[in-house]
């Protein structure tokens, strides 16, 4: 069994409680940080740390913070934990993480985020749009092209404005559908 203090510091040395601590820029997310690095050092779950906890002012929870800003070693800490909820809307639009990091075009949080199996990759937010629509929407070709080669992707997913189909269709950009 690991001591005290080797377990301290294998947890101070993860990447997303190291760069956590980086970000945390007032003292409620340092606590919110410290509260997570406890859980993690001697219950193994940061899960119900992070669940319903304001990270920002405009109340995302960590996880949509991370996701937005494509913090990858924060999002690879936080999606496994059996409490936090990679499927949940935010107060703003109704956006999961995985909207925000199509909508930003953050790649690497895409991915971490595809390896969770329950995921609802198609969620909708408040405007009707899925995490493929968002990409789509704000140019991210690449982004789109990952969320298309996951398996669970409904391309034919619309909105108001029409599915991605239309989209592509209507700027000319048919390349995209290339397979």
């Amino acid at each position: 069994m690991l001591s005290l203090e080797a377990i301290n510091d294998v947890v101070g040395n993860v990447p997303g409680i190291v760069r956590l601590y980086q970000v945390a820029i007032d003292e409620r997310q340092q606590e919110i940080v410290d509260s997570i690095y406890s859980h993690l050092a001697y219950e193994g779950n940061v899960g119900l740390v992070v669940h319903n906890v304001p990270w920002d002012n405009f109340g995302q929870t960590l996880l949509h913070w991370a996701a937005r800003n494509g913090e990858d070693s924060i999002v690879e800490l936080l999606r496994n934990g059996p409490e936090v909820q990679v499927n949940e809307g935010d107060n703003i639009g109704g956006s999961t993480p995985l909207h925000l990091a199509a909508e930003f075009g953050h790649l690497r949080v895409i991915q971490l985020l595809l390896l969770c199996p329950w995921l609802e990759v198609n969620a909708v937010d408040k405007s009707g749009r899925t995490p493929l629509l968002r990409a789509l929407d704000q140019g991210h070709s690449a982004a789109f092209e990952l969320l298309l080669e996951d398996g669970r992707t409904e391309i034919n997913a619309a909105d108001d404005r029409g599915t991605a189909l239309h989209r592509v269709a209507a700027r000319g950009d048919i390349r995209l559908f290339k397979n």
